[in-house]
């Protein structure tokens, strides 16, 4: 019977491989320093604080957003932080035009260089019961949360393929692996940006262009702020449960994995359970990584299963005070 043992054999054996793999080889850091970095979404939150962070590292930063006086801020805060920076804006809607989406990166790279990274920050959220949202709201998530990528990499891909090197970060969220009350609109814009970039990693690996997928929990940005002011109880209950992380952390971790040509880029514990099962048909970036996933699954499984639990019961909660709300009424 000793062979049942084998699948398990197997993955400790690729764990300690990846493991000392990881401590013996260096890790794919490239220098960003002289390299031309495109932030869409680059004027507050996780993106603000990753185009910071890329000028801080000698990158010339090319910033984009709708609201050219919160792109002017950025743009002296970077200048303020790092001497001698590099950095232009683009006032321009991801979402709305592609050919003008094509045309401002033509010129961003006119004045430039280049582009080797390009992060899509650019998005937004809205929690409401799937038929209380109008059918133009949901269609405008997908507007801005997918098509905002979609355009923007369609542009910029031809010329990483064509050098042959380069790197692509997607923000995506949680809500990207699992379905979240309130967030069918937003949950399916997001499920899809992880559709786009699991493929398109595919067919970028032989020129030499990695992709990141960032899964952020709540993260305390503006967005989140605006968010919030509107949210169901239900979906506000269960988004708790996760924490709230500063869009520096969320940054800086993103950064470093992209770097590292890391997958997938997650802060937390829970969003590293979530990934990992929600992501059992996802691409492996190492070993290690496999090791990981073939051990713990069946454990994170079991936890995330509690996770459902837990969430069913905030919902049966708020729908039970709602009914005691209308008798007394």
């Amino acid at each position: 019977m000793w062979w049942l043992l084998w699948p398990a054999v197997a993955a400790v054996a690729l764990l300690l491989a990846g493991t000392l793999l990881g401590r013996l080889l260096p890790r794919r850091h490239t220098a960003l320093a002289g390299r031309h970095v495109l932030v869409t979404g680059g004027s507050s939150g996780i993106g603000r604080s990753l185009a910071v962070l890329c000028a801080k590292q000698g990158a010339h930063v090319t910033i984009v957003a709708r609201d050219e006086a919160r792109l002017e801020e950025t743009k002296r805060e970077i200048q303020a932080a790092v001497e001698g920076a590099r950095v232009q804006c683009l006032s321009l809607d991801v979402a709305k035009d592609a050919a003008a989406v094509r045309d401002a990166i033509f010129r961003a790279e006119q004045e430039l260089g280049p582009l080797y990274f390009v992060a899509c920050c650019a998005g937004f959220a809205l929690a409401q019961r799937c038929e209380e949202m109008p059918i133009a709201t949901h269609r405008r998530l997908m507007e801005v949360n997918y098509f905002g990528v979609l355009n923007v990499l369609h542009a910029a891909v031809p010329g990483l393929k064509a050098r042959r090197e380069g790197r692509i970060a997607v923000v995506t969220s949680l809500g990207g692996v699992v379905g979240l009350w309130g967030f069918t609109g937003y949950c399916a814009s997001k499920y899809a940006l992880v559709g786009l970039s699991h493929t398109l990693l595919q067919e970028l690996k032989p020129y030499g262009v990695g992709v990141t997928l960032c899964y952020p929990p709540d993260t305390d940005t503006p967005g989140f702020e605006q968010e919030n002011r509107t949210k169901p109880e239900e979906t506000r209950l269960i988004c708790e449960t996760a924490g709230l992380f500063p869009p520096e952390k969320v940054a800086q971790k993103l950064l470093d994995d992209v770097m590292a040509g890391t997958i997938n880029s997650t802060v937390g514990t829970e969003g590293m359970l979530m990934t990992t099962v929600g992501l059992g048909m996802g691409p492996v970036g190492s070993a290690g990584q496999l090791a990981r996933e073939v051990l713990l699954m069946p454990v994170f499984r079991l936890v995330v299963a509690f996770f459902h639990r837990s969430w069913d019961g905030i919902v049966r909660d708020c729908m039970r005070k709602r009914d005691e709300s209308k008798k007394s009424e």
